[in-house]
């Protein structure tokens, strides 16, 4: 991690917290573990509240927008099956 994403994140973190969705979403596309978060991102660039999905174990996440399109894009994510990717290049 380079010095100046290491403070971009530190500097971010005190407005990220967890948020709720009306639709339940689906479980990590890399990974497969249901345990992922909508977070919120207070005063994203000045714009206002931000939200974007993360997978709790291998983070895949979103670049932030509205709730309701970071919910839609994260469900419409297809799930990878990366061994199959490594097996295919071979």
């Amino acid at each position: 991690m380079t010095g100046h994403y290491a403070a971009a994140l530190k500097k971010l973190a005190p407005r990220l917290s967890l948020a709720s969705s009306d639709v339940q979403l689906k479980p990590c596309p890399l990974c497969g573990i249901r345990e992922v978060h909508l977070i919120r991102v207070s005063d994203f660039f000045g714009e206002g509240d931000a939200f974007y999905v993360s997978c709790t174990t291998c983070e895949p996440r979103q670049f932030p927008g509205n709730r309701d399109d970071s919910v839609r894009d994260w469900n419409q994510r297809q799930i990878i099956d990366l061994w199959e990717v490594l097996n295919a290049s071979r």
